[in-house]
């Protein structure tokens, strides 16, 4: 049973990561968000992406990120919200290994 690789940028602490600056650093904040917004579709929720960030929703669950970068300095903020109310990383993660069972469950199916 696989479950989904939860980005690294989640949890990571950007106090002390250097931004990139120019194209390169806009470069990468398009790759971190498209990598987030890949883990929110993988682990089953629905996403809209826009230029600071995406936002991820099931009905239950709702998790919004946002992510940027100066020359300087990188901000990335993870709102998540589990039936209105404000949780934690958690939440994602419990998806993340309900989103796994489901997977093995198909596969199962489909080898017999």
């Amino acid at each position: 049973m696989n479950t989904p690789v939860e980005p690294m940028i989640l949890t990571a602490n950007t106090y002390y990561m250097k931004g990139f600056g120019g194209s390169a650093g806009r470069s990468n904040e398009r790759k971190v968000i498209k990598e987030v917004a890949d883990y929110f579709t993988e682990i089953g929720l629905t996403v809209t992406v826009d230029e600071g960030g995406c936002t991820g929703t099931n009905g239950i669950v709702e998790a919004i990120c946002t992510y940027s970068q100066s020359c300087k300095n990188v901000y990335k903020t993870l709102t998540v919200y589990n039936k209105g109310k404000r949780s934690n990383i958690t939440a994602l993660r419990k998806l993340s290994n309900q989103a796994a069972v489901r997977r093995a469950k198909i596969d199962g199916l489909l080898a017999a």
